[in-house]
């Protein structure tokens, strides 16, 4: 069975597996990515996938944001909360957007009523 890490966040666990990492490897500063480490969640019909970057001294960094962790768990913290986040804004994005296209769709023939009534008089 492949090694894997699980970390809980806000109640929940995401199971964490080893992917071997991007060629070429990737150096940031004087670290080398070694592995990343991979969990994919469906959620309502969609795939979120969670990505964190294992260094060559054992530090951790997630894709979500720059910076680095010496522990797994809050590494995975910071990657879900971030990935998670950043899911609700670009879900609120479009409700928005749906509600303005259909004031604006609303408007535009409230108004062509108006001036159609103007006409007729």
């Amino acid at each position: 069975m492949a090694e894997s890490r699980i970390a809980s966040v806000e109640g929940f666990q995401f199971s964490f597996h080893p992917q071997e990492a991007e060629k070429p490897v990737r150096k940031v500063l004087d670290r080398w990515v070694m592995q990343d480490w991979i969990c994919q969640v469906e959620y309502e019909g969609e795939w979120c996938l969670f990505t964190i970057h294992e260094f060559n001294d054992g530090m951790f960094e997630p894709s979500a944001v720059q910076g680095v962790f010496s522990d797994f768990p809050g590494a995975a913290a910071v990657e879900v909360t971030t990935r998670w986040l950043q899911r609700r804004i670009e879900e609120k994005d479009r409700a928005r957007r749906r509600q303005r296209d259909i004031f604006l769709g609303a408007l535009a023939i409230v108004a062509a009523l108006a001036l159609a009534a103007i006409s007729l008089r």
